[in-house]
């Protein structure tokens, strides 16, 4: 346990970097942004990201979860390492490719989106240097000093682009520009690393290998759609139901509740490969891991949460500035949300995934995923509370979530127990 541990924390120093420079560099880029674009071309170009981050999900396919799984289950072995690696990168490669016809198709075909092309159109380089990003491999390999600093090139390049570029409202272009171009130059740095570092052979994949690495990573991909359809579709939603300035409001709150978020992410991440690789070899020592952390995640996420609502007026006032008056509220109505996808992701992520049920873990996700487009609607169209309405029904959804992967736990631990 001991040595897991020692693992884990190293994991967990370098992803914790990572989430530190995606916290600190929007400390200083949201603020200017809200205050040089306004409320309404923020809320622009926070739709804009979120109808992107839907083909980004497709390219992704699952393979944070199955791929990472499979590479640390197979490290030893640099056959298998190698056919993994060029496998992944290939299905990732050719779905990018692929998509990128639907998605101009419906830039010049839906009004929504032929009104700003230009903007949705830079705006699809992320879902590139997203597909490149091989965060799948590194943490599966338990090796993930190196993504702080590739992540760090993404961020600088962003940040520094920002501030030089976008000067008035009309350079609102300039921030699509920037956001995919951080992350295409840190996917590719990242790739010529790996493939310098890591000795194993390389060749092209047919299509009957790329066809079984999706039939293999078909219940992670459902479940990853599901899992961010009641995440990130919560302001592409809002955006076709209302207007871009009441997803001004809301995404500005959910950015700052998001970067709360994302000091977990670390934690969960360097956790995870090892709970699956101790989880395959024998459930009882996986399991007391689990036990662990599930404590820790919870006393450290309820902190989390207490702090956001002491400091939602603080916080507003001095990330988004004058003019998202309106976001304060929905950032109070969002402060309890970090603990529970804390207590959430100990079941669904750690347990579930971790241990080989990623199946339920599908069904359970699909399902919440539904309820929750469904809330959207309700607290949207029918209440008319707008964006404190997708506030309260991301809430209500973590909730669900909580009470099915909870009740999953208990039956699958009683009969591996015995």
């Amino acid at each position: 346990m001991h040595a897991s541990l020692k693992t884990v924390f190293h994991n967990f120093s370098a992803l914790s970097a990572i989430q530190v420079a995606n916290y600190v560099f929007p400390l200083v880029t949201v603020p200017y942004l809200g205050r040089v674009l306004g409320a309404e071309k923020f809320g622009l170009i926070a739709f804009a990201q979120s109808f992107v981050l839907f083909f980004a999900i497709v390219t992704r396919y699952g393979f944070n979860l199955s791929a990472t799984r499979r590479i640390s289950i197979d490290r030893e072995d640099p056959i298998k390492l190698g056919r993994t690696y060029c496998e992944v990168i290939a299905v990732k490669l050719w779905l990018t490719l692929l998509l990128f016809a639907g998605f101009a198709a419906l830039i010049y075909l839906v009004p929504r989106f032929r009104n700003e092309p230009a903007l949705y159109l830079l705006s699809y380089g992320f879902v590139l240097g997203d597909a490149l990003f091989p965060i799948w491999f590194f943490q599966g390999m338990e090796r993930m000093k190196p993504m702080a600093l590739f992540n760090l090139v993404s961020q600088a390049v962003f940040t520094a682009g920002v501030f030089i570029l976008v000067r008035e409202r009309g350079d609102y272009l300039w921030v699509a520009v920037l956001h995919s171009t951080g992350f295409i130059v840190s996917g590719v740095v990242a790739q010529i690393y790996l493939l310098r570092t890591f000795s194993f052979p390389k060749h092209w994949p047919g299509p009957r290998a790329l066809v079984a690495q999706l039939k293999d990573g078909w219940h992670f991909f459902v479940s990853s759609v599901a899992l961010n359809l009641f995440t990130g579709a919560n302001t592409f939603l809002l955006g076709l139901l209302t207007n871009d300035l009441v997803v001004g409001y809301f995404s500005g709150a959910e950015k700052i509740i998001r970067a709360v978020l994302g000091l977990l992410s670390p934690l969960v991440q360097a956790v995870y490969p090892r709970i699956s690789k101790l989880a395959s070899e024998a459930y009882a020592e996986g399991h007391r891991l689990f036990l662990f952390f599930r404590r820790v995640m919870i006393g450290f996420t309820g902190l989390l949460s207490l702090g956001t609502a002491l400091t939602a007026h603080w916080a507003v006032a001095l990330l988004l500035g004058p003019g998202f008056e309106e976001s304060i509220i929905v950032l109070q109505v969002l402060s309890p949300l970090p603990v529970l996808v804390g207590i959430a992701t100990a079941y669904t992520n750690l347990f579930l995934v971790g241990f080989g049920y990623s199946r339920i873990w599908s069904r359970i996700i699909v399902f919440t995923s539904l309820v929750s487009m469904a809330g959207v609607f309700l607290f949207v169209k029918v209440l008319e509370m707008d964006a404190v309405g997708v506030a309260v029904n991301m809430l209500l959804t973590e909730c669900l979530v909580i009470g099915l992967s909870y009740r999953q736990y208990r039956i699958i631990h009683k009969r591996r127990s015995v």
